[in-house]
């Protein structure tokens, strides 16, 4: 299979870095919905879950994708449902919570893609949500309104 040149980069900086973070933004001419970043080639490099965080600018999102994944492996634990990470949001803990398989599709797509290429089945991705808290260190969905609108659980 030939591919693009985006392709052939994501595919070249995974094998470099051993994971990847696509972010997602709403289209001009869409409804708003809150952005999001997700990691590719997590599972595949380390066998750990794909992460994904969201509701922050596009940048935080990814610094504390890429912080939760320095906390982990300074832990040596892999990312678990409701592990709680100290060290990703300046002070306020984050906590890992699961993603049903029916939203990896309009979620995960190009770890969707990815597992196509390497030849695996995507069914079998796993992915955990980046959870931040409000200011009071409370997380979804007992956090305050504003936060809940910006990150929907996926839990379900």
């Amino acid at each position: 299979m030939t591919l693009d040149a985006a392709e052939q980069k994501l595919v070249d900086d995974i094998a470099r870095c051993g994971w990847q973070i696509m972010r997602v933004a709403s289209a001009a001419d869409e409804a708003y919905k809150p952005p999001f970043a997700y990691t590719i080639g997590l599972q595949a490099s380390l066998g750990w879950p794909e992460l994904l965080c969201y509701g922050l600018d596009a940048d935080v999102m990814s610094s504390l994708i890429a912080n939760a994944i320095d906390e982990l492996r300074d832990l040596a634990v892999p990312p678990t449902e409701g592990l709680i990470l100290r060290e990703v949001a300046n002070g306020f803990a984050c906590k890992l919570s699961p993603v049903a398989p029916h939203h990896h599709s309009e979620h995960l797509g190009f770890a969707i893609w990815f597992a196509h290429h390497r030849g695996e089945d995507p069914t079998d991705i796993r992915c955990l949500q980046l959870l931040w808290p409000d200011r009071d260190g409370r997380f979804p969905p007992d956090c305050s309104p504003g936060v809940q609108e910006m990150q929907p659980l996926l839990a379900e």
